[in-house]
């Protein structure tokens, strides 16, 4: 059970790092790269916590799927000169972001000093099995996920939209 916990914290913390990666790139496509080593960490996370079905669909489904749906559209939008900007310098976001990551760091901290270590409490019983995921998002989170699918739906139009007038004015 010790493993556990040190698998369990240790991919917290990467996931933090990575998502701080995420909001802190200045390019894109390394913003892409770090928001899907973060989802594998959450994966891990799952896996600890013995939700594998969960964890399975978070590497399937975000980390496959999404994210490359996410970079094939940031590589069909229009090259910019990332290089040339000041990814180096000290930004407004960047101590935001740093800021940020150390009050997650610090909440950890917190949580770890307050459990004093300890194993986890065991979860219930079905905890992660796709019977507990089926009835949570089709009984208790209906509403919710048909108002997930209706904002996705209306992402897709708004993004082909956009595409659209960019090659209709170009002509």
């Amino acid at each position: 059970m010790m493993i556990n916990s040190i698998v369990f914290y240790l991919f917290a913390i990467l996931s933090i790092i990575a998502a701080v990666f995420t909001i802190s790139f200045v390019n894109p496509v390394k913003s892409a790269i770090s928001m899907i080593f973060c989802l594998f960490c959450i994966a891990i996370v799952y896996f600890t916590l013995g939700a594998t079905f969960v964890g399975i669909i978070q590497i399937l489904v975000y980390a496959g799927a999404i994210m490359v749906l996410f970079l094939f559209v940031i590589l069909l939008l229009e090259k910019r000169d990332y290089e040339a900007s000041t990814e180096d310098n000290f930004s407004a976001a960047k101590i935001v972001s740093v800021i940020i990551a150390a009050l997650l760091f610090t909440s950890l901290a917190i949580a770890l000093g307050a459990n004093g270590g300890a194993a986890f409490p065991p979860a219930a019983d079905g905890f992660g099995s796709i019977k507990a995921l089926g009835i949570a998002i089709f009984q208790k989170y209906l509403f919710a996920f048909e108002a997930l699918s209706a904002l996705i739906l209306a992402a897709i139009a708004g993004v082909t939209l956009l595409t659209s007038k960019k090659t209709a004015g170009g002509k």
